[in-house]
């Protein structure tokens, strides 16, 4: 799975294609957020430009420097916890603007969205994942965007 680029070719709100990271170590959860943000896109008249990270170190080497792309980000990783390469991430002073992330993990209990949040997650997003809530939260990043 390389990059991917979904959508229309005018991005709602921008002249290129907007980034999208997904941190996920499982095949089939990764294609299936693929799918899903395809779905979103197409409805949202998006385009999106669409990269998988397996691991946490795959995560920081790929993780975009910009508040114009969005992060889906799983927790639990083969050799780390995405809530730390988030919070490495958003910390990085090289950043100009950090990117929105969506923690996607089967905990998204109160005390754990709160934690999150102090790791840098702007919002979670429970396993298995609904459409209707990830686009939510790609309307809320995408108005974000154009801002």
């Amino acid at each position: 799975m390389g990059k991917q680029v979904v959508g229309q070719s005018k991005p709602f709100g921008a002249e290129q294609a907007a980034k999208v990271l997904v941190v996920e170590d499982n095949d089939v959860n990764a294609m299936v957020l693929i799918e899903m943000m395809k779905l979103v896109a197409s409805r949202m008249t998006m385009s999106l430009e669409i990269e998988v990270a397996r691991t946490a170190e795959e995560a920081r080497l790929k993780w975009p420097k910009d508040g114009e792309s969005m992060v889906l980000l799983d927790i639990n990783l083969p050799d780390g916890r995405g809530d730390e390469v988030c919070k490495d991430m958003t910390q990085d002073a090289s950043m100009h603007k950090r990117p929105f992330v969506v923690c996607v993990s089967a905990d998204v209990s109160n005390m754990h969205v709160e934690s999150m949040r102090s790791f840098g997650i702007d919002r979670c997003l429970p396993k298995p994942v609904h459409v209707p809530l990830l686009a939510e939260h790609v309307m809320e990043w995408n108005r974000r965007r154009v801002d």
